[in-house]
């Protein structure tokens, strides 16, 4: 068990120290090489320039310091003008209007917040009730409104009488050249053929042609046994004959007995 240590925070040394024979110990030709910092093929001023170490203060190289800028970081170096609006003579400057910066006066706010007044042609909304004048109350009603009012009466067979009575005027009509059209009959188009009648009969060669097996086979009708048939049984209550002669066992003789 390894032995208590204490511990010192805030230093860069290992919690664990190192022994003896890993100091004293000689690398390998493989971990030397490993351990060799990878070689940067760029000049001077690049490797300065390039350096996750270098401070923000470094100092510029001669090349660097003495080195004409080229039109697009001059044209990036200009500090940005304000917008100026169209048909404007004054610059834009956003959140500096003069109504913005002067606060609003009492009587400003007064009449901003006194409601607005109807129109004198608004009509508000009448009420459902309707009111009914005296005069309709206490008023004679005429002998048509109150054959109207009476509920419409149905007969008990509610239905209608087989013969129609026509009129005179109906019997002694002439009717038009139009009403006559249309009471013709229909007319059958022509080359119209009646529906043949009478059977086909069979041709006389067709009566003296033999049939062939098979064909006698697929004539024959489907024949299908009854379910009684199926399902019958002869033996279904014959005890077979190791039955009879075999040996009744004790517990099934007990539960023969008569109770």
């Amino acid at each position: 068990m390894d032995t208590w240590r204490p511990v010192t925070w805030g230093n860069q040394e290992p919690l664990v120290p190192i022994s003896t024979a890993a100091l004293r110990a000689k690398p390998s030709q493989r971990i030397l090489a490993l351990s060799e910092p990878k070689p940067i093929y760029v000049d001077e001023a690049t490797h300065l320039l390039m350096s996750m170490e270098r401070s923000k203060s470094a100092p510029a190289t001669s090349n660097l310091r003495y080195k004409d800028p080229t039109p697009r970081i001059i044209q990036l170096a200009e500090p940005k003008k304000p917008l100026v609006l169209e048909g404007a003579d004054k610059k834009y400057q956003p959140f500096t209007r003069e109504g913005a910066r002067s606060p609003l006066t009492e009587e400003k706010l007064i009449r901003l917040s006194t409601p607005s007044t109807l129109n004198r042609r608004f009509e508000p909304d009448r009420t459902n009730i309707t009111e009914v004048s005296r005069a309709a109350l206490f008023g004679n009603i005429p002998l048509s409104v109150d054959q109207l009012s009476q509920p419409k009466t149905h007969r008990q067979d509610n239905c209608r009488d087989p013969v129609w009575e026509i009129s005179k005027a109906t019997k002694h009509a002439n009717p038009s050249s139009r009403i006559r059209e249309l009471a013709r009959p229909k007319i059958l188009p022509e080359g119209f053929q009646i529906q043949k009648v009478e059977p086909w009969k069979p041709l006389s060669r067709s009566l003296r042609a033999v049939c062939t097996r098979r064909t006698n086979e697929l004539a024959q009708p489907v024949r299908r046994d009854s379910m009684s048939d199926c399902l019958y049984d002869p033996e279904a209550f014959t005890v077979k004959k190791t039955a009879l002669l075999g040996k009744v066992p004790d517990r099934i003789e007990t539960l023969a007995q008569k109770a």
